[in-house]
Order: C-alpha cells, then sequence, then structure tokens
C-alpha cells in the first residue's frame, strides 16, 4: 500500500509577465500521508496559495510531478483528471468571494454532485441538508443567498461544499485569516471534527503560526517559492533549524516571559519573485550568509527524524535581534 495519498515531486510554476517571469515555485517537493495534517507557513508572497491551487489543478504545473492515490495527476486531461477530483478539493481564504452570490446555498453545496453525477435528485437534497447540519447550519437555510450568511456561516458552506464529494484531502487555503477572531476557533475546531470523524487530509495555508502549531502534524516553511524546512510541529516548534524558519517563530507574541524566544536579527524586504537571488534565497536577509550561499542552494537535509532543512550552516548558531528592525517585515507571519 502507498503510504503517501499526495506525493509531489519537484514542482514548478512561473508566471509570464510584462515585467518578467514570477518564480512562484521552484522545485517543490513534499508528502501527506493519509489523514494527516500538514500545515504549510511562510510570509504573503512566498508561493503557500499557488502551490495549493496548483495541487488541485487550478493552476497549471510548469514541471515536476503531483501523485495522488499513486498516479501522477499533474498533466493528465480533463476527461482523466475528472474522477480524480473529487478526492482532492479546496476551500478558499475569502468565503464570500468563492460562493456564486446569485446561487442559493442549496444549490451551491449540489452543483459538485451534479458535475460529477454522483447521487440522485432525491439524494442530493438529504445530502445537502446532512452537509449543512454537519457543519452546524440550518438545513431550512439551503434557499438563502451567500449574503444573508456571515462571514463565519459563509465559511461553514465553503467547508461543506469541499466535503460534497467525499474527499480525501483538502487544501485549506488560509481558512479563517478573513473571519473574525472571535469566530475562527469555532472554524478551526470544526475542521478538526471533520478530519476526525472522516479520516481526512489537510494541506493547511496560513500565516498564522500560533493556529498552525495546534492543527498540524508536520510543518512546512517557504520561502520565495521554495521550501526551507519540514518536519514534525513539536520538533519544528521546539527546535528550528533554519534561520528563517527561526526567524518566523521568533516574531510570534509569547505571554510566558521565561520562554520567549530571542529575537532573529533580519534585514531588508522579501527580494521579489521576478529576480530571486542565486544561491540560497534566503542570503540577502540571513544573519549566517556566506560567500557560499550565494554560490549554490542548499539541499534538504536531514537534521532529525523526519526533520529536514535547507541550508549550507546548519550549525552556526542564531544572531539575537537587538533592535525592532525585523517585526515589520515579519508581521504577517506572526
Amino acid at each position: 500500500m502507498n503510504p503517501h495519498l499526495l506525493r509531489v515531486d519537484d514542482l514548478t510554476k512561473h508566471f509570464r509577465t510584462p515585467g518578467g517571469t514570477v518564480h512562484a515555485l521552484d522545485g517543490v517537493t513534499l508528502e501527506i500521508a493519509p489523514g494527516e495534517t500538514l500545515g504549510l507557513v511562510g510570509e504573503s508572497g512566498c508561493g503557500k496559495s499557488t502551490l495549493g491551487k496548483t495541487l488541485v489543478r487550478l493552476y497549471e504545473p510548469d514541471s515536476g510531478h503531483i501523485e495522488l492515490l499513486g498516479r501522477d495527476i499533474a498533466h493528465l486531461g480533463p476527461g482523466a483528471l475528472r474522477p480524480l477530483r473529487r478526492e482532492i478539493q479546496m476551500i478558499f481564504q475569502d468565503p464570500f468571494a468563492s460562493l456564486n452570490p446569485r446561487a442559493a446555498v442549496g444549490r451551491i453545496l449540489e452543483e459538485p454532485m451534479i458535475v460529477h453525477r454522483t447521487h440522485g435528485r432525491a439524494e442530493r437534497r438529504a445530502r445537502v441538508a446532512w452537509l449543512m447540519e454537519r457543519v452546524g447550519l440550518r438545513p431550512e437555510h439551503a434557499g438563502r443567498l451567500p449574503h444573508e450568511f456571515s462571514g463565519g456561516q459563509r465559511q461553514r458552506i465553503g467547508i461543506a461544499r469541499a466535503l460534497a464529494l467525499s474527499p480525501k484531502l483538502i487544501v485549506c487555503d488560509e481558512p479563517v485569516s478573513a473571519l473574525d477572531v472571535s469566530v475562527r476557533a469555532q472554524v478551526i475546531n470544526l475542521l478538526a471534527d471533520l478530519r476526525d470523524a472522516f479520516g481526512l487530509a489537510y494541506l493547511f495555508i496560513s500565516h498564522d503560526l500560533g493556529v498552525v502549531r495546534h492543527v498540524a502534524d508536520r510543518i512546512a516553511v517557504m520561502y520565495l517559492g521554495r521550501l526551507v524546512e519540514t518536519g514534525p510541529a513539536a520538533e519544528i516548534w521546539s527546535r528550528p533549524r533554519h534561520p528563517y524558519t527561526q526567524a518566523l517563530l521568533s516574531a510570534v507574541p509569547q505571554v510566558r516571559t521565561e520562554h520567549r524566544r530571542p529575537r532573529v536579527a533580519l534585514v531588508g524586504d522579501l527580494p521579489s519573485p521576478l529576480a530571486p537571488p542565486s544561491g540560497c534565497r534566503f542570503r540577502t536577509r540571513c544573519p549566517r550568509a556566506t560567500t557560499l550561499c550565494a554560490e549554490a542552494a542548499p539541499a534538504m537535509l536531514a537534521v532529525a527524524s523526519r526533520h529536514l532543512a535547507a541550508c549550507h550552516h546548519l550549525d552556526a548558531p542564531a544572531a539575537p535581534h537587538a533592535g525592532t528592525a525585523s517585526s515589520t517585515v515579519l508581521s504577517e507571519a506572526s
């Protein structure tokens, strides 16, 4: 039996623009096991959402492999891809923009079943009612339009739509970032309950490391189109090895002063994906950078069990932060 529900190997996605080529993804490799939650973190603009949309083939990959249930779906045609689309669904960041404003909620939830011809009319209506109940909505409100629901309720509709075809993997693209703080915990708890009830696997994309720490089994850290560190969530949180991961975690607000992490010094802004730095892409902001970092891109090396990091100087100590220069740079990752 294949131990991996999803396996991505050397995935690349570039966008051609009048200003040049945007290197959104460059050689991304990762795996997700059945029932596992992989948290994907990094600053805005690093390629997290592009990766999620490429995995579900909303974006066409330029090269690489996306193996779902043992079959490479990276370049399948529409006919061959259709049955596999049932197995991987997506929850989008904006719960209003992702729903048809002119369609009743019942129709929105019914549409995937119509497209894939999985249920008869009576079965579809019964399943719509069941889906709404399962995500905490009242089935008698199926005739309402999306604007008649709150933001948190609209995201529940998005979750119900993702569940409609009983997928094995759901890509959650910052599913709580557009919600009020008061309802975020409710939606996160709902996702956790659904994972346990149906054996779902999640790719959980977020810039909120505090959320990812609690929902993810493993964490992958992305910087400028490349993964720089992956590993078990507890290991990444307690012993991050890559200097970028250390900087991200040091920017997370902490209440307990006795366990507070030292701030890690970063300078400069995120480089443009139109012209990424040579060698290690993090070198222009890294306190450990040397000439070697400009000459060669570091490979992902094992630093512990299932813990990988891409850095030429993994054993170098992190430089503590003495001021506030990096707090603005990392504000979206905290």
